[in-house]
């Protein structure tokens, strides 16, 4: 479930499981309306009316099952950045040579 812009993430962690008018969430309210789109989309927050206001709450079921698929990515993450360190490490090395 990949974030389509830098500013969802952020999005999330401002957001707790009680519900927040969108205004306190980022200054740009087009911005936030395409983030809160897509994390609604995702499954990660559901939206409410109460007259003019679109109050957002976390779905924090939803969030702690996309950290654990993220995570099961970790091992994997790890480790290729261990080579990728590895090589410039050697890169390096070999470049002062």
């Amino acid at each position: 479930m990949p974030f389509p812009a830098p500013g969802s993430p952020v999005i999330i962690f401002r957001m707790d499981a009680a519900a927040r008018p969108t205004w306190m969430l980022s200054p740009s309210l087009p911005g936030i309306s395409k983030h809160l789109k897509v994390l609604q989309r995702a499954g990660l927050i559901t939206q409410s009316r109460n007259a003019q206001w679109r109050p957002c709450c976390l779905d924090s079921t939803r969030l702690k099952e996309a950290a654990e698929r993220i995570g099961e990515y970790q091992h994997f993450w790890d480790e290729s950045f261990q080579r990728l360190d590895a090589f410039l490490r050697n890169c390096d090395q070999t470049g002062r040579e």
